[in-house]
């Protein structure tokens, strides 16, 4: 169950890959909110579903990181590709999305909100949770 605005890219790559390691099938399901890190956990699972009125939130990581000298601009710059370059190719393998049209969707954005139909049409998530019918109440005079 994912219902998180997100975290860092490293250790939000930690738990995808732990989640991807494990033998048995995963499911994600996005319960209110996946943003950032949480959209790219939901690629995690290999059965990806969500709740009729979830979010997916995607962006390019942030920077936090307090720059002092060209020296660490470019490690900087650097970290900064290769946590987006490896986010990106995680989030295309797993929607089979092709580079080509990833680049087109994402042109001049850096992020974008997903209703739970748009990220299913985009295969971000595999299926939409569909509510049960329940039983009428009977209730009984006493």
């Amino acid at each position: 169950m994912i219902n998180t605005p997100g975290c860092y890219v490293i250790q939000t790559l930690a738990i995808y890959d732990t989640l991807r390691a494990v033998s048995c099938p995963i499911i994600t399901v996005a319960q209110g909110m996946a943003f950032s890190g949480g959209f790219l956990l939901m690629q995690a699972g290999d059965l990806r579903v969500a709740f009729p009125h979830s979010k997916l939130f995607y962006h390019e990581p942030l920077s936090e990181s307090h720059v002092c000298s060209t020296e660490e601009l470019a490690s900087h710059v650097k970290s900064y590709a290769w946590g987006l370059d490896a986010m990106n190719a995680i989030i295309r393998k797993r929607t089979k999305i092709n580079k080509t049209n990833w680049s087109k969707f994402f042109a001049g954005k850096t992020s974008v909100y997903f209703t739970a139909i748009e990220a299913l049409e985009l295969n971000i998530i595999d299926e939409i949770i569909e509510f049960q019918k329940k039983p009428k109440l009977v209730l009984e005079k006493i």
